[in-house]
């Protein structure tokens, strides 16, 4: 059987209520990482995709309506003038900006349907600025009137399919970060759970170890002490053995000395009988 002192006792139970402590804290971070990686993540990330994409699908359906109210304007000025000009320079920005963030948007894609759906609104842009740019030629070729049929038959209705596109993709990202935003929830039950769990259980085992430690160490000192009162008793029994001995070790020397006086007293009478009877021989 293996005994432990009890600094062994005591360095062993601490180190348990370490190893848990540090096993609590590890699975705590596990958790709060996997909920940092999805609000952060670069691909499907709340904070770093996500919410940017609506951004930028929101601006670039801006710029799509911008493109019509720029060709509206156009067909009402003069060519030429400044204000065509000026019109002309809006649309040129817009279109520039607009295949920027598409750009931009592209490397920001989640998955396939997101790709998908951006792919449909993307060529619905482009029929869009095509029929615009058909209708400033128009304007060019000095048909304004031609170029303001063209405005509500051909551009309104690509732009309508244009702006569909584009809220349906929206709608999309709105869903996944509806997704995302619901793991994100469920790992942050799942930490306050299991925090909660590992310190209810740290706090039991911990209660356990020390009850456990309390008891070892109190019957390691009772066996002390009772190794203590049995050596004292074997002692003390010793002590009284030794006594009883010496005791008789003087009885046996009494005794002993005794014996050794009696023949010296009858050697002391014979000594005397033999000198009265050598007196008596010498008066005959």
């Amino acid at each position: 059987m293996i005994t432990w002192t009890i600094p062994r006792r005591l360095t062993a139970a601490f180190a348990v209520l370490v190893l848990l402590t540090l096993l609590l804290g590890l699975a705590g971070l596990y958790r709060f990482v996997a909920l940092a990686d999805r609000i952060t993540s670069p691909k499907d990330g709340l904070a770093a995709n996500i919410v940017p994409s609506l951004t930028v699908l929101n601006e670039i359906s801006t710029l799509n309506t911008k493109v019509r109210r720029v060709a509206q304007r156009s067909v009402v000025f003069e060519m030429g003038s400044a204000e065509f000009e000026a019109e002309v320079a809006a649309l040129d920005k817009a279109r520039a900006d607009g295949d920027a963030l598409s750009a931009k948007y592209e490397a920001m894609i989640s998955d396939d349907r997101d790709r998908e759906l951006f792919t449909k609104a993307t060529s619905a842009r482009s029929k869009l600025l095509a029929e615009v740019d058909a209708m400033m030629e128009l304007i060019k070729d000095g048909k304004a009137s031609d170029a303001g049929t063209a405005l509500v038959t051909k551009v309104d209705p690509v732009l309508e399919r244009v702006i569909d596109a584009y809220r349906e993709s929206s709608d999309y990202n709105k869903s996944f970060a509806e997704r995302v935003a619901s793991d994100a929830a469920a790992a942050v039950r799942q930490g306050y759970w299991l925090l909660g769990s590992g310190m209810a259980l740290s706090a039991l085992l911990g209660t356990l170890l020390g009850w456990l430690s309390s008891r070892g160490v109190s019957q390691a000192l009772g066996g002390v002490s009772a190794s203590l009162e049995k050596g004292a008793a074997q002692t003390s029994a010793a002590a009284g053995q030794l006594s009883s001995a010496s005791q008789a070790l003087a009885a046996g020397a009494s005794e002993q000395g005794a014996s050794v006086t009696e023949p010296r007293a009858a050697l002391e009478e014979m000594s005397a009988l033999l000198r009265s009877t050598a007196g008596t021989a010498e008066q005959a």
